[in-house]
Parts: C-alpha cells; structure tokens; sequence
C-alpha cells in the first residue's frame, strides 16, 4: 500500500511545530522558595521571612520536588510591564492553592483555589490556574502556598496577556489537528487484504 502526505497537513504541522518553539522558549519567572512543614504559617508570617530563609530555583526551571505532605510556599516578583500581564501555573492537579498579591508590603488581592476546591474558585475559567497581576505600573510580589496530595510541581510563568491568548490559540490548534487525525485515519487506512 503506498501512503502519501496530505499537503495541507504538512504546512499546518510545520507551522504549529514553528510557533511552538517560540512559546517554549518564553522565560519563566526566576521564583523562591520554602518548605513549611510544620505548623502551618500564615501571610504575615511568610511576609516576615528574612531573605536567606527562602531558596532559589534556576532560571528555566519550575518546583519540581515529587511526593510530599508539606506545605510550599513561592515568591515570584514580577516587573511592571506596559501591558496586562497573568501569572500561570501549568499544573491542574495541585490540591490547594492560596495566591497573595502584595505590592508595598500590603497583600492587596488574594486567590484560595485549587484541585480540590469548586472550579468556581479560579479567577479566570482555565484548566491551569491563571492569576491577572494587580499592577502594571509598579513592582508586585506573588507569594503563593502549594499543598497537595499527588506529586508538587509548581511551574510558574509571567507572560503578557497577549502571549498567553496566542499560547492558547496555538494549544488548541494543536488539539484540533490531533482530533482531525484521529477522526480522519480511519477513512485514509485500510488494513483490508484484496
């Protein structure tokens, strides 16, 4: 049997594989970090840290640190940007997720969401957890504390919100390319012998 490449599918593979490398390359947001394990803090109290308290992560990379019942807390400082910014958490499977904003010291907005928490929770309807940051004129801090059952990943990103909308354009290109295959190779394929 001799298969032969649908032109049309090549181009938007080719595309899509172009785009995507762009949107891997976006720099994730240089984070800090602790383990809360015993009893649990509470925002003044992390607020209170001193800075050698807290541990960095490499540029490029996310928490990553497997199975644990400990409570995590992160720092992300976000720069002020020109445009509106979101912060992302590409992991859905986290139990709890509290988000502070703090700008000046103050916590100005807070999130309590999370896996196990009602969807209704999220403040943007996504299947990650996306946050607005508050302030695009001046420096903000993210303090986020992670609890979870399952594995504690936590890759952090600041984008621009028009970097997040193009990245999700391109999500679901993809996703609508693979259903097109699959819906589409029965019909292209056929095991019959003659």
């Amino acid at each position: 049997m001799k298969y032969t490449a649908n032109p049309a599918a090549l181009f938007w593979l080719v595309l899509v594989t172009l785009l995507s490398v762009n949107q891997a390359n976006a720099d994730p947001a240089a984070i800090r970090w602790f383990e809360d394990a015993g009893q649990p803090l509470n925002i003044n109290e992390v607020l209170a840290r001193e800075p050698d308290q807290w541990q960095s992560i490499d540029s490029g990379r996310g928490l990553n640190l497997g199975f644990s019942d400990s409570t995590y807390w992160l720092k992300v400082a976000v720069a002020p940007e020109s445009v509106n910014q979101v912060l992302e958490i590409s992991y859905p499977l986290l139990d709890e997720v509290d988000l502070f904003w703090v700008l000046n010291g103050r916590v100005i907005r807070s999130y309590e969401t999370g896996d196990t928490r009602p969807f209704a929770s999220r403040p943007v309807d996504h299947r990650n957890f996306v946050f607005s940051v508050p302030s695009n004129t001046e420096p903000i801090i993210a303090y986020l504390r992670v609890k979870t059952q399952g594995a504690v990943q936590v890759p952090v990103e600041v984008e621009t919100a028009v970097e997040f909308l193009a990245g999700e354009q391109l999500s679901y290109g993809w996703q609508a390319m693979f259903l097109g295959i699959i819906v589409h190779w029965p019909y292209t394929t056929c095991f019959c012998t003659p």
